[in-house]
């Protein structure tokens, strides 16, 4: 029987740091999160563009190792929490923000960040529907009036009954 053979972990997790801050936007990529069965948080890693990723990598596996896990998942996260890629170690797959997002559980600042869009949806929707007013208000002024007209505050409608 042959001996099998472990892939160099360390190695995987510095590619997949690369690759991360390869594809990341200047300044984007803040935290790595290592994560088992895609809740419990083991260990959170602040990153900056100074940080070591070989470094890293070795502390990141090296934590692992001691908790005992052999499969865990590795998150790249941005200064809101939010995920930028996963990397599954232990297995091949990979996956960047907005596939499977069924799958993905919200980080710890999605109701803040949930509450900031909807703040800026209903401040974009209250602006539409100023102007929407103000065209209705100024084309309506333009066409002749169809309603009956006004009568003045103290006027009375029907003649008094004696």
């Amino acid at each position: 029987m042959g001996k099998t053979v472990r892939p160099n972990v360390k190695g995987t997790i510095v590619e997949w740091l690369e690759h991360v801050r390869h594809i990341a936007e200047p300044r984007q990529f803040e935290r790595v999160l290592v994560m088992r069965n895609h809740r419990s948080c083991e260990r959170l890693f602040d990153v900056d563009e100074e940080t070591d990723l070989e470094d890293l990598a070795a502390r990141i596996q090296a934590c692992c190792q001691r908790s005992g896990l052999d499969k865990y998942e590795v998150r790249a996260l941005d200064e809101q929490h939010r995920e930028i890629e996963t990397y599954a170690v232990g297995s091949n797959k990979r996956r960047q923000r907005g596939r499977a997002v069924h799958h993905r559980e919200p980080g710890a600042g999605w109701r803040t960040e949930a509450r900031r869009l909807m703040s800026v949806v209903i401040t974009e929707l209250q602006a539409e529907n100023a102007s929407l007013r103000q065209e209705n208000g100024e084309s309506a002024s333009a066409r002749p009036s169809l309603a009956a007209p006004r009568r003045p505050s103290g006027a009375r409608t029907q003649a008094p009954v004696s």
